[in-house]
């Protein structure tokens, strides 16, 4: 099997396996090994239900970042079921109005806290802009005219 592996394959694992030195691979076993050693490294494991529990809003962190980081682990996990997706979301948010939105009502598919969250997200960078432009001129005031 050795001897044909070079057939079978392409890419960079060929490339790899055709610059290997003249008789560095005496056995299937020493070819998987190396194989292995070689390509692991470049490989990003799909993820798992444990690294969507381990995202978190952070302090600081807007609504629409987490959404964006939390959809994107999710994305790497292979064959996830939709009950394990909205526990970790409902877990890892810190937004105390979606929080109590989301623990009172009967949230059934992945859309729906994901819907919330946005609707959430537009409103708290609403507040935000209103915030900042509403800053400046406070300042002023307390500081009485110039």
């Amino acid at each position: 099997m050795v001897n044909y592996i070079h057939v079978a394959i392409r890419g960079t694992a060929r490339s790899w396996l055709m610059n290997l030195p003249s008789g560095s691979v005496r056995s299937w076993g020493k070819l998987c090994e190396q194989f292995i050693t070689n390509f692991s490294k470049s490989f990003n494991r799909p993820g798992t239900r444990g690294d969507l529990l381990a995202v978190r809003q952070h302090k600081g962190e807007t609504l629409q970042r987490y959404i964006q980081h939390f959809s994107q682990v999710c994305n790497t996990i292979p064959r996830i079921s939709p009950t394990a997706v909205i526990m970790a979301f409902s877990e890892g948010v810190t937004n105390k109005r979606l929080v109590g939105k989301l623990e009172t009502h009967n949230v059934e598919t992945v859309s729906e806290p994901f819907a919330l969250a946005d609707k959430y997200a537009w409103e708290a960078e609403a507040h935000a802009r209103v915030e900042r432009r509403s800053a400046p001129e406070e300042s002023t005031a307390r500081d009485g005219p110039s």
